[in-house]
């Protein structure tokens, strides 16, 4: 599975909205900082779909993004896949920025 987010809008029109990447989904660290990335108009961002990231707001401005996520089927047919998801998520240690109140219970 990859995620493709695309800049449409230029970094004068907003502030903030930084994308941030943490850990995989799979792994212990899933809840741990990574990465930061600023959007560019024309550039486009590929990450792996089991990567957790999300948005920081916006402070100031509007921001457009086209995002396209891709899925493969001969992969979620896998046992690998089928027990990674069984495992489900776990909630150890965390930094604030990887927090999601989505997904986290213990997001505040």
């Amino acid at each position: 599975d990859v995620t493709f987010n695309f800049g449409i809008t230029s970094h004068d029109n907003f502030e903030g909205n930084d994308l941030t990447f943490c850990g995989m989904f799979d792994s212990a660290d899933h809840r741990k900082y990574h990465h930061t990335y600023k959007h560019v108009k024309g550039r486009c961002v590929v990450h792996s779909g089991k990567r957790r990231h999300g948005a920081m707001d916006i402070e100031k401005g509007e921001r457009a993004s086209l995002i396209m996520w891709t899925k493969s089927r001969t992969f979620r047919r896998t046992e690998a896949y089928r027990e990674r998801n069984r495992k489900g998520l776990t909630y150890g240690d965390a930094d604030r920025v990887c927090l999601s109140y989505t997904h986290d219970p213990d997001y505040k």
